[in-house]
């Protein structure tokens, strides 16, 4: 700050009664607050003020006024001269009064959450999905203040207001909704693009801005702040902002695209909490799809996500074969994890008898082959399930946790005949 030179000091003093701070500031060229507190600090009182220049509340809306075409703006109370501030204050009792006195904007005090906000919820879960598959946080600091803007838009007018009403039940503040209308978009170089209507919302809230953004920062803290009971709503969350589900071979298929390996990692954990199969894409573009494809473990998604939010991704044949695979999979235990289902196959191949890895993926309306191999060499109940009659597609005995020459043994005490390491399926193969 300017320091103060004597040549001003003595036009201050001989002025302060004379004229008002806001002439004193044209004069010296600096802020009223600043001769306000120079005033203060030299102990210089201005006089009672006589009739000619009492302030009254007419006075004091035309000094706000004049501010506020100064300004380009509604002031905010950082951006008000103290002696403004203050005459706003006896005259009205605050300064947002005065203002609305004037006719001018008022900008909401500071909101603050609620405390059952900081706690998990499903609301909490289901926002902060959103946000990290396709939310911003804006940081902006200037002169006269700080923002703290959370944004997030979409296409979808009912996932926007899904959005909006679970930010309502979680903070007690419901965001405000703006529609940006689509069209055509010419830039200088001759190149054209369209862009389709977008619902905005653009949230001025500091608190949940601290909260929220430390999700942002590192997703993997969700797997600690949540518990199972919640991670569903944070797997609908990321799903809803960056996943699609599409019609692949007459069967469902739903894929996540991203290209933040945190946030993928996050995602692939909380698939494998609910024995979720998935597969891995590379993209070309150098992002990362995670593919759900098996009939079971697209039932068991769409079950966990409680359905799907946005109306558009609901066609009705996606409908319809959501409908199927409710029939289909009536009867099935959907806590049970992929290794037990395999076991509970394994089971049923009777003694005498093979069956492959192939025929049980199937079984179980998967395409993980692999997956049964692997849960078979980890099986902790052998032989009660009967992990040695499982043999590959191809007719090949195939590993075994002891040793194929063991697997061999076993099989042909059981009658099967086997040549050059091989099996005929169409004699022994069941399934």
């Amino acid at each position: 700050m300017k320091k103060w030179d004597k040549k001003e000091i003595d036009f201050l003093k001989k002025n302060y009664n004379k004229l008002p701070y806001q002439k004193i500031s044209e004069k010296l060229k600096r802020s009223t607050g600043s001769i306000y507190w120079k005033c203060f600090e030299l102990d210089l009182k201005k006089e009672r003020w006589n009739g000619e220049n009492r302030l009254n509340k007419q006075k004091v809306i035309k000094m706000l006024l004049e501010h506020k075409n100064k300004l380009g703006k509604s002031p905010s109370l950082r951006e008000t001269p103290i002696p403004l501030r203050s005459a706003c204050q006896r005259h009205f009792g605050n300064l947002n009064k005065a203002k609305k006195a004037a006719g001018m904007e008022i900008r909401e005090y500071a909101k603050q959450l609620p405390k059952k906000a900081h706690q998990p919820s499903k609301e909490l879960a289901y926002i902060i999905g959103i946000l990290l598959g396709d939310g911003s946080f804006r940081y902006q600091k200037s002169k006269e203040r700080t923002s703290y803007v959370i944004i997030y838009a979409t296409k979808d007018k009912e996932l926007m207001e899904y959005f909006s009403n679970k930010f309502k039940k979680w903070s007690n503040s419901k965001p405000n909704i703006s529609i940006i209308k689509g069209g055509i978009k010419k830039f200088p170089g001759g190149n054209i693009s369209k862009y389709q209507e977008t619902y905005n919302t653009q949230i001025g809230f500091r608190d949940a801005w601290l909260f929220l953004k430390q999700f942002k920062n590192s997703p993997e803290y969700c797997l600690k702040f949540f518990s199972k009971k919640e991670y569903n709503w944070l797997i609908k969350g990321l799903w809803d902002a960056e996943g699609c589900i599409r019609i692949s071979n007459k069967n469902i298929r739903t894929d996540f695209s991203n290209s933040d390996e945190k946030l993928l990692n996050l995602y692939k954990e909380l698939l494998k909490e609910f024995d979720i199969r998935y597969q891995i894409n590379r993209l070309k573009s150098g992002g990362t799809n995670i593919t759900i494809s098996d009939k079971l473990s697209n039932f068991k998604f769409l079950k966990t996500i409680k359905g799907i939010t946005i109306e558009r991704k609901n066609t009705p044949k996606i409908k319809q074969l959501i409908a199927n695979m409710s029939k289909e999979f009536k009867n099935t235990d959907l806590s049970t994890n992929f290794g037990e289902q395999v076991y509970h196959v394994t089971k049923l191949i009777p003694c005498g008898h093979v069956s492959t890895y192939r025929e049980i993926a199937h079984a179980l309306n998967s395409k993980a082959y692999r997956a049964v191999g692997t849960a078979l060499n980890k099986n902790p109940n052998a032989p009660t399930v009967p992990c040695h009659r499982v043999i590959n597609s191809n007719g090949n005995v195939g590993g075994f946790a002891s040793g194929t020459k063991n697997k061999i043994k076993l099989l042909k005490k059981e009658g099967i005949e086997i040549k050059n390491n091989k099996i005929d399926l169409k004699e022994y193969l069941w399934k």
